[in-house]
């Protein structure tokens, strides 16, 4: 909504090219959310078996399956965005500035992930007030820094519809910040016994 209110601002060729990565853009959240109820699937078993190393082994799994996640939907995305907006109908500016959205924000593909990773963990626990802390600042993150990437308040560059899809990136880094800093501190996670996985 926050990002739509903005490209409305700059033009309506920015609208209707955002129109067209959206339905691109929930397939990061459709997978990132796959991978993350799966975890709590798995890692809420493991807890409740008192069985830490598995806990462990799935997080650590799930870790580096986002982290792929991260590298691959990126390199998807060049190779096939353009030619399916095309196909969807997209010509001229609108198909550049859904072109130039899209792959933007899928190179932050792997903060979505791991954000929903860590949401999975955490809810395993039985912590849901960490991702809802996530999504109401993720809002107005977003709220504050569309203005200022898109129109360079303050100084900084113009970057027009590729400014709201930073915007949306670094409110994703903060969250992921925050929750693996939840993470760490959480009575579950043993950051010994997880690393022990990755070296073993």
């Amino acid at each position: 909504m926050v990002d739509s209110i903005y490209a409305g601002q700059i033009s309506t060729n920015a609208l209707a090219g955002l129109g067209f990565s959206f339905p691109i853009f929930f397939l990061i959240i459709s997978l990132s959310s796959g991978l993350g109820n799966g975890t709590t699937a798995l890692t809420a078993i493991s807890l409740g078996e008192d069985d830490k190393e598995k806990f462990h082994s799935y997080a650590y799994n799930a870790v580096i399956m986002s982290l792929l996640f991260g590298i691959l939907l990126p390199i998807l995305a060049f190779l096939t965005v353009r030619p399916l907006f095309e196909l969807a109908g997209a010509t001229g500016e609108v198909l550049e500035i859904g072109y130039d959205y899209t792959t933007t924000v899928f190179m932050g593909a792997t903060f979505f992930a791991l954000n929903f990773i860590f949401r999975g963990i955490l809810y395993a626990e039985g912590k849901t007030k960490p991702y809802r802390n996530v999504l109401i600042s993720g809002f107005f993150l977003n709220l504050i820094l569309d203005p200022l990437f898109t129109f360079g308040w303050f100084g900084l560059p113009k970057l027009g519809v590729s400014g709201i899809a930073y915007a949306t990136i670094l409110s994703q880094v903060m969250g992921t910040i925050y929750l693996t800093n939840t993470l760490l501190k959480s009575e579950s996670f043993d950051v010994k016994m997880f690393f022990e996985i990755l070296f073993h």
